[in-house]
C-alpha cells in the first residue's frame, strides 16, 4: 500500500506545521513502513536551528520516525483516526562495523 500526504492526513491527527511526513511509499499494515518527507528551504525549524547551518533538529527526526511508524498501526482495520501515544523509546548506540 502507498499513501500520499492527503491520505496520511485522513488516517492520523498531525497537521502542518507538525506533520513531518509527506509520503509512505510502502506500508505493510501491522508489520512495516517506508516513506519520506520533502524538506523545503522555508521549513519553520530551519529559521531557528543553527543560523548559517540549518538542519532538522534530532527530536523532530525522531518525531518523523514515530509519525511514519504510526502508519503501521493506523492502517490496520478499525484503527484510522485513533490516538496513539509513544510510551517508551529505546535509544541504542550506533555500532561501527570494521571493514
Amino acid at each position: 500500500m502507498k499513501l500520499n500526504r492527503k491520505q496520511i492526513i485522513k488516517i492520523q491527527k498531525n497537521r502542518d506545521p507538525y506533520l513531518l511526513i509527506d509520503y509512505a511509499t510502502k506500508v505493510v499494515p501491522g508489520k512495516s513502513v517506508e516513506g519520506y518527507k520533502i524538506l523545503k528551504k522555508n521549513e519553520w525549524f530551519f529559521k531557528v536551528h543553527w543560523e548559517g547551518d540549518p538542519n532538522m533538529p534530532g527530536m523532530l527526526q525522531v518525531e518523523a520516525m514515530v509519525q511514519m511508524s504510526s502508519l503501521i498501526i493506523f492502517t490496520l482495520p478499525n484503527m484510522s483516526g485513533k490516538i496513539l501515544y509513544l510510551s517508551l523509546i529505546h535509544i541504542s548506540e550506533p555500532t561501527r562495523q570494521e571493514a
